[in-house]
Parts: C-alpha cells; structure tokens; sequence
C-alpha cells in the first residue's frame, strides 16, 4: 500500500546522500539511518508491506523442523539501492573470470567443511530430494532474499566498515568480523 513507500523512500534517499560522498560524521548518520532502515524492512516492521504465506509447517523430512515460506516484497529493497548506486559492479569477462578463480575454491571448501561438521555432529542428515516447493525457493531465496542481503551486508556494511576501520589487513578482518558478527546475530532467531 502506498505507506510502504515512506521507509522506500527514506533509504533511497540516504543511499543517494552516501554516493555524494558526505563527509565522515554525516555519513556515520547516514549509514546508521540506512542500517535502522534495512533492520526494519528484515524484519518486516514497517506497515504497507503484504507478504505472501507460500507454504506454512510443510514437514521436507521425517525428522526436520516444519518449513515456512513467504516471498517477502520488503527485504529486497536493502540491496536495491546499493546495488545501483555504491557496489562496484564487475566491469568485464576477465575481471569476472579471476572473481570466480578466487572464491570458487573457498566457497567449495567453505560448504565442504560446513556440511562435514553438520553432518558429524547430528545437525543435518543426508536425505537427498527435491522438495514441491522447490522452484519458489529457489527464487524466493536467490533473487528476493539472497542478492539484497549479500549486497547490503558485504556490499554495503562491510564496505563501511572498513572505511571507518581504516587500510590495511587487520581492518579488512575488522570489517568482515564485524559484519559476519551483525549478520549471524540479524539471523538468530532462525
């Protein structure tokens, strides 16, 4: 409804006033205005927004927790605005091609080790299947959830981050520990 325009608008107005490139007390109240902003459109705390339940308690195993799915219209703007306006954007072939050289092998390894420890320790199962809910999933976890929060925590916050953290190595790990602190504390309660 038209009240969902209100924090739409407030955080394209702040992603615009963070491409201008305010000075350093202005743009930490900028980014902490963005942040407030983006918090509430993940939890879904601003009115106007009508999200669709697309399947409630559906059992995708025997022993696994019961799924829920919404395709939820609020989160993606958290990453609509800075992907247009602040990510650096990849510019050509090669610059794709040493992307993928780079963290393929870390994101292979990264989810060989994550799902050999869940595996070890009772978390997951293996129980391989392709679940009726399977192609809203996958768009409703790729393009509505996935893009904007890579885009607005690593894209975005992280950025920020190491802006205030300074140049360096240790600012770098600065900044990802303290992203991956706020985005595993965001995502608790799930």
């Amino acid at each position: 409804t038209p009240v969902a325009l209100i924090p739409i608008l407030l955080l394209f107005l702040c992603h615009f006033l963070m491409k201008h490139q305010i000075k350093r007390w202005g743009r930490l109240l900028v980014f902490a205005l963005i942040s407030v902003l983006s918090l509430g459109l993940i939890f879904h705390l601003f009115p106007g927004f009508h999200n669709w339940r697309i399947a409630t308690n559906l059992p995708l195993s025997p022993h696994a927790f019961p799924y829920n799915l919404w395709l939820n219209f609020d989160t993606p703007f958290i990453g609509i605005f800075p992907l247009a306006w602040t990510i650096p954007l990849i510019q050509s072939r090669p610059q794709l091609k040493a992307i993928f050289k780079m963290t393929l092998p870390m994101a292979i390894v990264g989810i060989a080790i994550l799902m050999g420890i869940s595996l070890y320790i009772g978390m997951v199962e293996w129980n391989p299947k392709i679940p009726t809910i399977l192609f809203v999933w996958l768009f409703s976890n790729l393009i509505l959830v996935s893009v904007a929060e890579e885009a607005f925590f690593r894209g975005f916050f992280q950025r920020e981050v190491a802006k205030w953290l300074g140049e360096g190595f240790w600012a770098s790990v600065g900044a990802i520990v303290a992203t991956s602190l706020f985005f595993t504390l965001i995502h608790v309660k799930w």
